[in-house]
């Protein structure tokens, strides 16, 4: 696919979420073009990720017509739930919040569909660090109801400098993340605590990891996260699976195992505990097509499926006892 091409209203089947359950109710990823050049993420094309390909896109760049054609698209698609939706989560393989991937003319238009729906009052919006400031925080949330909150999704993926910046050479500082946590609790202040908060993403048994270390590192990761404070926090964990991206630059690294994943997922809902309110936690098991490891991935799905749905609801770790020490 070329830049001369017409991007396609309607995703693709692999980007297509379906309504699931989670701590907050009936949520709902949508996935929209990339109006950066090719439709790639700019950290994507910089070799600034490598644990996914999901950065890659669609192909090509979108423009304002077909995002809004597919908005309307999701609307109609999603209709006999779209009144009951209480999380509603937007990727577009990229930043959100730059305004090259993602025009905020149309960011917009999401938001004023995020306003008319009555029950939805939570908005999480995937975006780097570099474009999280409390400007367009606050920006984004004007647009919004005030029993609406905006969350920013930062994928740290690992607290450890090594594996987030070297082997992952994502190019993100500790002290970049501490400025976004910053700028986050400082909108947090001018509007309220409950109109703004940050979904961090936590990539378990991803390379640099072992079977012995990989929960330790997702521990950490929250610990970190937790330790800046003065916000909302919540979770989304993800296994580490072998993408294109990644099994070139790590052929030699599996997949996460499901006990490794379960292990880590009981260590952070641990530590999770102490907090009030606790932070949620959500297992993403969604890769969007890019999982080369087809098989694994459904063996695993089967085996595990079911249950983290459940934890995604309930945030009952009871349910997984069975499942941790079946190896």
């Amino acid at each position: 696919m070329t830049d001369s091409q017409t991007p396609p209203a309607k995703p693709s089947a692999d980007q297509l979420f379906h309504v699931v359950h989670d701590a907050y109710g009936k949520r709902l990823a949508l996935v929209f073009g990339n109006h950066a050049e090719r439709g790639e993420c700019p950290f994507y094309t910089a070799s600034r990720c490598h644990h996914c390909d999901i950065g890659m896109g669609e192909g090509v760049a979108f423009d304002l017509a077909t995002n809004r054609r597919r908005l309307e698209w999701y609307q109609s698609y999603f209709r006999h739930e779209w009144e009951a939706l209480t999380h509603l989560v937007i990727y577009n393989s990229g930043s959100v919040l730059n305004p090259v991937e993602m025009p905020f003319e149309f960011l917009q238009d999401i938001l004023a569909v995020v306003r008319r729906v009555a029950s939805i009052r939570v908005v999480s919006l995937d975006s780097r660090e570099s474009f999280v400031t409390v400007d367009r925080i606050l920006r984004i949330a004007e647009q919004l109801r005030d029993d609406q909150c905006v969350r920013i999704i930062l994928g740290i993926e690992s607290a450890n400098d090594h594996i987030r910046n070297e082997l992952l050479q994502k190019g993100m500082s500790f002290e970049r993340i501490q400025r976004m946590f910053d700028d986050i609790a400082k909108a947090a202040e001018q509007i309220g605590p409950h109109r703004v908060g940050i979904d961090v993403n936590i990539v378990v048994g991803g390379p640099g990891t072992t079977s012995q270390t990989a929960a330790i590192d997702a521990v950490e990761t929250a610990r970190m996260a937790l330790a800046f404070g003065r916000m909302s926090v919540d979770f989304n964990i993800h296994p580490y699976y072998p993408s294109l991206r990644g099994l070139a630059r790590f052929p030699a690294h599996s997949r996460c195992p499901v006990s490794i994943l379960l292990e880590a997922i009981q260590a952070v809902a641990s530590i999770c505990q102490a907090y009030v309110p606790a932070p949620r936690i959500f297992i993403g098991d969604h890769d969007e097509g890019h999982d080369t490891d087809r098989n694994g991935r459904l063996n695993d799905a089967l085996r595990v499926g079911h249950v983290i749905h459940r934890f995604n609801a309930t945030q009952d770790f009871g349910d997984m006892t069975d499942c941790l020490f079946d190896k």
